[in-house]
Formats: C-alpha cells, sequence, structure tokens
C-alpha cells in the first residue's frame, strides 16, 4: 500500500484483478487531507495513482462490465464561499492492458447511464446504511445531489412528483389543500394564533401532516389539550403557516426548499418567535441542521422531549390506566438522526401498565 494516513473504500473488480480504494494523507502545504484514488494490480501489486490533490475521494464503484470507476470528488468552492464544499460524479475509463484514466475525466451526467432510477429515488434518507458502514461512508447527501440534477437541469422526475411540487408550490403542503384551512383544526379547541397572541413562550408550529392528515390532526388535537393542561404558552401559526420545506430538499427541488425556508425565517422573526415546538421529527431535523445556515436560529424541541420534562417538572401527571401492549418505534429523524431516544420511552412506561415491548429492531437499529 502507497504511504498514507488512512485507506478506506475498497473495491474489487468484476474480474478480481484489480482493486481501487482511497488514499488519504495529510499535505502541509496545502494544510489540509487530501485524498487519492489508488488502482492495485492484485497479481503483480503495482499501484497506479488515479487522482491527484483532491480534498476527498469516496464510494469507488466498478461498473458492472469492469471498464470504468464512478467516485466522488469534493473540493472547497472558490472565494468568496471557501467554507463550502461541491461534490462531483466522475467517471474513470479504464483502456487498453494498462489501466489508466485514457480518456480523462468526465462529467457526471454519463454515470446516470449506469446508476439506475430506481437507486436513485428508492433511498427514503434514514441514513441506516451510513450507520451500518463500516468504514463510515456518506451516501445520503450524494443521492441527494443526484436528485437536486434531474430535478433542476434535466426536468427528469416521475409525474407524481410533479403534482406534489406544484401542491407545494401552490398551497404549502404535498396534498393541493387550501393553505387557509391549515389552522381549522384548532379553532373549537380555542387554540390561539401568533397574530391574535405573539407575548407567548413557544411557537407551535404543527406541520403539513399535522395540519391536513386526518390522523394527524387528531394527533394535534390531543397535544393541544395536553399543553394547555400542562399551562404551556403557546400559539400556532394558523393559516401563515407554511411547509418547512424538508421533503421538498430531499426530493431534489433545492430551489422550492430555499423559497420555503426564506418566507419561514422572514415569518418567525417578524412574529418574535424565540422558542418552537414541532411535532414532525423532520420539521425538527430542519430547523435545528438546515435553517442556521439561511439565518434561522431558534431553540427547537420536539414535543415529546417538552412533555417528558414537564413529567419531571411534576406539570404534567400522567395515569398509567392503558393495558394495551405497546412498542415504540424509533422514527429515524428523531432517533437515528437526532438522537432522541429516551424522552419517548419514559412517556410510554408512565401512560401504560406493564413495561413497553422491545422491538427486535430499536434506537439506531430501527429501520424506516
Amino acid at each position: 500500500i502507497l504511504l498514507a494516513e488512512s485507506s478506506s473504500g475498497w473495491e474489487i473488480s468484476p474480474d478480481g484483478k484489480w482493486a481501487v480504494w482511497v488514499s488519504s494523507r495529510m499535505d502541509k502545504e496545502k494544510n489540509g487531507r487530501i485524498a487519492n484514488l489508488v488502482l492495485t494490480n492484485l497479481e503483480t501489486k503495482k499501484e497506479t495513482p488515479l487522482t491527484r490533490g483532491s480534498e476527498s475521494n469516496t464510494g469507488p464503484k466498478w461498473s458492472p462490465g469492469g471498464g470504468m470507476i464512478a467516485f466522488l470528488s469534493t473540493r472547497p468552492l472558490p472565494k468568496p464561499n471557501p467554507d463550502l464544499a461541491r461534490s462531483q460524479l466522475w467517471l474513470i475509463s479504464l483502456a487498453g492492458g494498462e489501466p489508466w484514466p485514457a480518456a480523462g475525466f468526465v462529467r457526471s451526467p454519463q454515470a446516470y447511464e449506469w446508476i439506475d432510477e430506481e437507486t436513485i429515488w428508492a433511498c427514503t434518507s434514514c441514513r441506516y446504511c451510513e450507520s451500518a458502514c463500516p468504514v463510515g461512508i456518506t451516501y445520503v447527501d450524494k443521492i441527494v445531489d443526484m436528485r437536486r440534477y434531474k430535478v433542476l437541469m434535466e426536468a427528469d422526475f416521475a409525474p407524481e412528483l410533479q403534482l406534489s411540487f406544484r401542491n407545494m408550490e401552490n398551497n404549502s403542503n404535498p396534498w393541493g389543500i387550501g393553505a387557509h384551512m391549515r389552522g381549522d383544526w384548532a379553532k373549537p379547541l380555542g387554540v390561539k394564533t401568533m397574530a391574535e397572541d405573539p407575548n407567548v413562550e413557544y411557537l407551535w408550529y404543527v406541520g403539513c401532516a399535522g395540519s391536513f392528515d386526518d390522523r394527524g390532526k387528531k394527533v394535534s388535537e390531543a397535544l393541544a389539550k395536553i399543553l394547555k393542561a400542562a399551562g404551556v404558552s403557546f400559539a400556532i401559526l394558523g393559516q401563515e403557516e407554511s411547509c418547512c420545506g424538508e421533503s421538498m430538499r430531499k426530493l431534489g427541488d433545492e430551489e422550492l426548499f430555499q423559497k420555503l425556508a426564506q418566507s419561514n425565517i422572514q415569518l418567525f422573526n417578524r412574529r418574535g418567535v424565540q422558542k418552537i415546538i414541532t411535532t414532525s421529527p423532520h420539521c425538527l431535523w430542519t430547523f435545528v441542521n438546515e435553517y442556521p445556515e439561511l439565518g434561522g436560529n431558534w431553540e427547537v424541541v420536539h414535543y415529546t422531549t417538552l412533555l417528558n420534562q414537564l413529567r419531571q417538572e411534576g406539570r404534567l401527571t400522567l395515569g398509567r390506566e392503558h393495558d394495551k401492549r405497546v412498542a415504540f418505534h424509533d422514527p429515524c429523524y428523531l432517533g437515528r438522526h437526532s438522537s432522541i431516544f429516551e424522552a419517548p420511552r419514559e412517556l410510554l412506561a408512565g401512560v401504560v401498565q406493564g413495561e413497553p415491548v422491545v422491538l427486535e429492531r430499536e434506537r439506531e437499529a430501527s429501520l424506516c
């Protein structure tokens, strides 16, 4: 092996004669780490560097016929954004006897010829594959990048997505239900909006499912009653609320995500929001991890965490009245993404008789 501080991403060619891998080392001149793609002849042990001086090369994969190698190269963007990175998918063509990038580097569109459509769109972004990967390779962000290319550059996506995109654009929810009906579920309960009472401690961001889906609205109604019983000072946005945009970003429509995010940030700041309660783990994730880079900074808490805190403070009393067998399934974005495992379990233990059933796959191992 060539001198390297670390090596990763071994991939054997279909004929078993070659191995491609990533060699990483520190570069004093660049004051940072560089990674090179290296090709090894498993018979002669001869090694050939295929790339030089990339900041990061990950995930080398052979084409089914063995004639090409695909990999992701990440480099910082030039000024004025030196701290941001740009990932590009490259192909190396191996021609003739001695493997070498005979055709040089080829830009990413040709990669779609052998990365099939189903692979690009099947990912749910649960990141279980990343947590299970022994060498820590990240996949989801690359898949989202591919979707972004398909949606924004090629306008190549399923007709069902076109309907979702249009509904989100027109009514800020994927079902196309009138935006003016977003707060209708809360009116019989007397839940105030931020426009009616801006001097509250929490904005409860209900989300699309909690506002429009029939089952989701039952959850919202129950949570509203619990928050009131615990004396929590809160309000909702009602028809002013828009989708957080997380699903649009994951589906590749970055332009729509940016539009929704900027609109929400302006609205939240205009309403003087400091603390946010979320129902959806996806809303929690995007507010905490994606909105800050766009200027949105608030204290965000998932409702299970808040309710468990209220229980511990004695503001919420639970009765162990339910005798049904109950199991808790860790949502990917609550558990694996946000590392919230104990609060929902402690809440469940306080309302059911006996111990909740432990699933075979739980916590970090929970499946989408």
